[in-house]
């Protein structure tokens, strides 16, 4: 299973995705900037003010596999 987090880099977003790693999901964590300390989760950039960036996390999302 995957799942994705917007504000993973963040208090909330970042105990989220520590804790779907853990219950066994793929996470794509994205934030503003890429940065995330889960170390399993795959990192990735987004600005949800920006069209171009919503985008090209989704493509980046869904090319991952």
């Amino acid at each position: 299973m995957r799942a994705v987090v917007i504000g993973a880099s963040g208090g909330v977003g970042n105990a989220l995705t520590k804790k779907l790693l853990a219950a066994g999901y793929a996470v794509h964590a994205l934030s503003r900037s890429g940065v995330t300390e889960a170390q399993d989760a795959v990192p990735g950039r987004i600005d949800i003010t920006d069209e171009t960036s919503i985008s090209a996390a989704v493509k980046s999302v869904a090319e991952y596999g």
